[in-house]
């Protein structure tokens, strides 16, 4: 049960990763967005502030940033229910073992 769960994770965690190295590329290649970066604040990366963009309305209306941001909620779908089903084998886990103690 739980390799499967890791082995799902780490396929999903991937895919999740190469999809997102292109689609930061070409959101801020699009929109021509640069950032102020302060990696000594924030807890683990640092933060980072919007300095300055363009906004480009063609592209926000056209067909391929559509099917990047329906791709991204795809992804945010599948790894929601990803740890629904972790969460679930944990907590029957957890019941298992009372259940061992008790008896």
């Amino acid at each position: 049960m739980y390799n499967h769960q890791k082995d799902r994770n780490y396929a999903t965690s991937t895919e999740i990763d190469q999809f997102n190295l292109g689609f930061r590329n070409i959101i801020l290649k699009e929109f021509r967005i640069s950032f102020n970066y302060n990696s000594f604040d924030g807890a683990f990366y640092g933060s980072r502030t919007l300095n300055k963009y363009k906004f480009n309305k063609t592209y926000y209306m056209s067909n391929s940033f559509y099917g990047l941001l329906s791709q991204a909620n795809l992804y945010g779908n599948m790894y929601t229910r990803q740890l629904k089903d972790i969460e679930k084998s944990y907590l029957t886990a957890l019941s298992l073992t009372k259940n061992e103690l008790e008896n």
